[in-house]
């Protein structure tokens, strides 16, 4: 805990900083005074200390797992975020152990990107709610597609 957050303070940050001087603003917050700041970027307490990368565009906050060690590691994991290259982690509930369903396959969100993002392939996406009428008529529409699809290759 607070040696952690004594070296992410002492050193990490510092050297981060100066490395991204001119690219990136490295901000260091006390938690205990900022209550609503860890709500608002979504970190629990339990988690702290905590480094996170905050894409001002979307305002959605990329937390830094494991804590980085060195500044460089830090700057390299803010250059990657910054490149859109490292994704907060999606809210999900866990990946099924087999996702097909038949000729359908079932994303969840730790699943999605992966899936829906393959270069060699085109892919529709039905998001839908299991409890809604309307979406579990339009999901058996879409099995009929799916296996269409399927038998076309």
């Amino acid at each position: 805990g607070a040696e952690v957050a004594d070296k992410l303070c002492a050193k990490v940050l510092p050297a981060a900083a100066r490395e991204l001087e001119g690219v990136a603003i490295a901000v260091v917050v006390d938690a205990g005074e900022h209550p609503g700041l860890l709500r608002y970027l979504r970190v629990d307490e339990a988690a702290l200390p905590a480094v996170l990368i905050l894409d001002t565009s979307s305002g959605v906050p990329v937390p830094v797992r494991p804590l980085p060690e060195t500044g460089e590691e830090l700057a390299a994991k803010a250059r990657a975020a910054i490149a859109g290259e490292l994704r907060p982690p999606a809210r999900s509930e866990p990946a099924p152990a087999d996702p097909k369903e038949g000729a359908l396959i079932r994303l969840v969100g730790s699943t999605f990107h992966a899936a829906a993002s393959e270069a060699d392939k085109d892919v529709a996406v039905l998001i839908h709610a299991p409890w809604c009428a309307r979406s579990k008529a339009l999901l058996a529409t879409w099995r009929v597609v799916a296996e269409a699809a399927a038998r076309r290759g």
